[in-house]
């Protein structure tokens, strides 16, 4: 039987998740290296072990964004040998909780719309995914902005959110609300 579990990235499991950010997503591992000298009241980096072994990261952030506080799957990644088991989705579910617990009201994730694993993941875990231009529509333009910079997603097409509280309400509606009263 395989044991799986989901701690917080000590210094030994931060260089783990630096050489996997770093064969995963290139250049871009440079902004999973910044979120480890963010406080961590702000963004968490959790690790996946199995069976000992680290498999995977989620690191996570959250971000006063549009009236709310918004939680930002910043970067999740696993092994790619790994891949397609179920461990991404663990981990999603585990950073949902620290996020909740980080008090996010909405949650979300940026992708490249070429990445149909990582949007049926999100998909699958209740997660509602936007272009960028739905989302301008939606909510407007200064939503969007604030958004783009709260997620850190210019480079990704999609955007997927999903509200903290009550998964099957459109976290459109919460965030047209927040909008409003702010």
């Amino acid at each position: 039987m395989v044991e799986v579990r989901v701690v917080e990235a000590d210094s030994r499991l931060r260089r783990f998740v630096v050489r996997l950010a770093r064969r995963l997503f290139g250049e871009e591992a440079y902004w999973v290296e910044a979120g480890f000298r963010w406080e961590p009241r702000w963004v968490r980096t959790l690790v996946l072990l199995v069976d000992d072994k680290p498999a995977g990261f989620n690191q996570v952030y959250v971000w006063p964004c549009c009236g709310l506080m918004l939680g930002v799957h910043h970067y999740i990644g696993v092994e790619p040998g790994l891949q397609g088991r179920g461990y991404g989705k663990v981990l999603l579910a585990s950073g949902e909780e620290v996020l909740v617990e980080m008090g996010a009201e909405v949650f979300a994730a940026t992708l490249r719309a070429g990445n149909v694993r990582s949007r049926r993941m999100l998909e699958s875990m209740g997660y509602r995914v936007y272009s960028w231009e739905e989302l301008e529509r939606l909510l407007g333009d200064e939503v969007v902005d604030e958004l783009g910079y709260a997620t850190g997603g210019y480079t990704d097409d999609l955007v997927a959110l999903k509200d903290a509280s009550e998964p099957w309400r459109d976290p459109i509606e919460l965030l047209r609300r927040r909008v409003v009263r702010s």
